[in-house]
């Protein structure tokens, strides 16, 4: 399956935290070939932006295809929701994905869903699709789909609910199917 993603540099900050700041590449741009049919979304990129190829099973590909058409569109999208849609799980923008017991890792499978959570506070971030060190993820309050790595990610929360315990945890069983 061909799927590439163009991206651009970006800063992710928080509505309620300016001062907390990381980088990430935003998916400014995808184009899906799976031999069968292309499809182009996004802003003309023409060289602005890099490219980066991504293997994934063709049901993902779409669904990742389906959710950028939507944040295109100016729907409302969150990590949760974008986390949802890639999983199949009905849609929602307040509720993580949760599907059994949830196990602490370092780094996410490739194609595994992830949350990242606090002791205090829950769930406060869902990552769509596993990548190892970095996951592809939403990661502004406007619904911008990037790539981050997990470190930066976890950083961030540790610093934004005052450095307590903030682990990366993987959903059992969700790297998808070939």
């Amino acid at each position: 399956m061909n799927l590439v993603a163009f991206t651009q540099p970006a800063m992710f900050f928080h509505k309620n935290s300016g001062r907390l700041t990381y980088p990430y590449e935003r998916v400014v741009g995808l184009w899906f070939n799976d031999g069968v049919s292309a499809e182009y979304i996004g802003a003309p990129v023409y060289g602005k932006a890099a490219e980066r190829s991504l293997a994934m099973p063709r049901k993902i590909a779409q669904r990742l295809m389906g959710v950028f058409h939507k944040i295109e569109a100016g729907e409302s999208m969150n990590c949760h929701r974008f986390t949802r849609e890639m999983a199949a799980m009905p849609s929602a923008l307040e509720s993580p994905p949760i599907e059994g017991e949830l196990v602490r890792v370092n780094e996410l499978e490739e194609g595994a869903i992830g949350v990242v959570g606090t002791a205090w506070h829950g769930i406060v971030h869902s990552i769509g699709y596993g990548l190892g060190t970095e996951g592809l993820q939403v990661l502004s309050d406007a619904g911008e789909l990037g790539f981050a790595p997990h470190q930066l990610v976890l950083e961030f929360h540790r610093l934004l609910f005052g450095y307590g315990d903030v682990g990366l945890y993987q959903l059992p069983a969700t790297a998808p199917p070939e």
